[in-house]
């Protein structure tokens, strides 16, 4: 990512990521055996994918942080300049007094 690169495919992916890990958290709790522990290999499964959305939560996250201060430094960087103002049309006087004419 460039200084003033646009970030909105970055935060289509964190929010795909969000997305995603809910979808994992939600049905971690939808398989897990709360009645017979006959289907403990249901747990395991639970309990791998809870892991695996806690893990892309916190990289979702992760990459919002990257984000938001590459935008910070970014806004920093263009407050130093001055406004940006326009320059005076060089007329056939000017460049005759310059000695281009």
């Amino acid at each position: 990512m460039t200084a003033f690169e646009k970030s909105a495919g970055k935060i289509i992916l964190i929010n795909l990521k969000l997305a995603y890990s809910t979808c994992l958290a939600g049905f971690a709790w939808y398989i897990w055996p709360t009645d017979n522990p006959e289907w403990w290999g249901l747990g395991m499964i639970s309990i791998f994918l809870g892991l695996a959305a806690f893990s892309l939560t916190f990289t979702a996250l992760f990459d919002a942080a990257k984000v938001i201060s590459k935008e910070r430094e970014t806004g920093a960087y263009g407050k130093r300049g001055e406004r940006p103002k326009s320059a005076k049309l060089a007329g056939d006087d000017d460049l005759k007094q310059a000695g281009m004419m």
